[in-house]
């Protein structure tokens, strides 16, 4: 058997013919040589399968999986299950990494012991590929452990690197979060190890109309809830209710009823997407139902009547895009 490669590349794909050249074109010129590209084809049918297998011919790196056509979750936990890597590095198909992104994160975390996973600055581009700002990504790990525990600002998921031993000693990916999989993943990193981010970007995000971020934004936000209240809850009680929302199978509201802290759960989405999307009234209705399940908060109190008159977020900075400029924080991820 040849030698486990140092890198194992995870990058789920899915109908992505206009971007998955120029992606794997950024992973496979990448100055740091030794890794492997294990691209999972999550039931493609826009002629994607054809070019990735092209790929494979072209390159040994790449090996291509054929996923269940489950979701980007499913198809990060299969790939995680074939990675042999040192290291799991992550790439979206319709994202750039520069060249000299995996040297540079696997010198920082040869360098950092105590760090499981490190991220970088990324410049966000639209979906012509022009620059249009600049995401606003925390350093140092005091830093980025607050900006996730506030689910203000958190690391872009497709410039990740991590510790494949740290992510199999917490599961990795847990299927049941059909979004926001990265969030609660990184809650879980960080009971244990530091995340960071390299103040470079060596990444370019895109956004665009289909992607997770701006079709499913508040089923984004409502998973990333549950990722805080369950961190919430592992401090209370050493564990969380994870087998629960398996079995509520995407239902949130039935989880959300059943579920032990409804009440901190109730204010956390009341939250979010009142900061997220800005939906007055469906925040209200959070709020209130946090308030009858006792959830007696100042803080859910206040914003229970700040909604109830139908005002706006008070913050200066709401969550997700501000026009093209990106500078308002991101959030809870994909």
């Amino acid at each position: 058997m040849p030698q486990p490669p140092l890198i194992s590349v995870i990058l789920p794909v899915k109908n992505a013919v206009p971007t998955i050249d120029s992606a794997l074109h950024s992973v496979l010129t990448q100055t740091c040589p030794t890794f492997e590209v294990l691209a999972i084809d999550d039931g493609s049918t826009d002629g994607t399968s054809e070019k990735l297998h092209a790929a494979a011919r072209g390159d040994p790196r790449v090996r291509v999986l054929s996923g269940s056509g489950s979701g980007t979750t499913a198809a990060l936990i299969q790939g995680m299950a074939s990675a042999r890597g040192t290291f799991v590095a992550r790439q979206d198909a319709d994202d750039l990494s520069m060249p000299e992104r995996f040297d540079r994160q696997v010198a920082f975390l040869d360098e950092h012991p105590g760090v499981c996973a490190v991220g970088t600055a990324a410049l966000v581009v639209n979906e012509g590929g022009q620059y249009v700002g600049q995401f606003p990504a925390r350093h140092g790990p005091s830093a980025v452990r607050a900006g996730l525990r506030n689910a203000l600002i958190t690391p872009v998921h497709g410039s990740m690197m991590m510790r494949r031993d740290c992510l199999a000693e917490v599961g990795g990916y847990r299927a049941a979060f059909m979004a926001s999989q990265d969030f609660d993943l990184w809650t879980r990193l960080l009971e244990r190890w530091d995340i960071d981010n390299l103040r470079e970007p060596l990444y370019h995000w895109r956004v665009t109309p289909q992607s997770v971020y701006t079709a499913r934004r508040r089923v984004q936000l409502m998973y990333g809830g549950i990722g805080l209240a369950f961190a919430a809850e592992r401090r209370r009680y050493a564990s969380d209710s994870y087998q629960l929302l398996e079995s509520c199978d995407g239902d949130l509201e039935l989880f959300a009823r059943r579920y032990r802290l409804r009440g901190l759960l109730r204010a956390i989405w009341g939250d979010l997407l009142f900061r997220g999307t800005g939906d007055v009234r469906l925040a209200r209705h959070h709020f209130g139902l946090a308030l009858k399940h006792g959830h007696l908060r100042l803080t859910t109190l206040l914003l229970w009547g700040w909604t109830s008159c139908g005002l706006p977020w008070p913050g200066g900075k709401a969550l997700g895009a501000q026009g093209t400029t990106r500078q308002a924080g991101r959030g809870v991820s994909s």
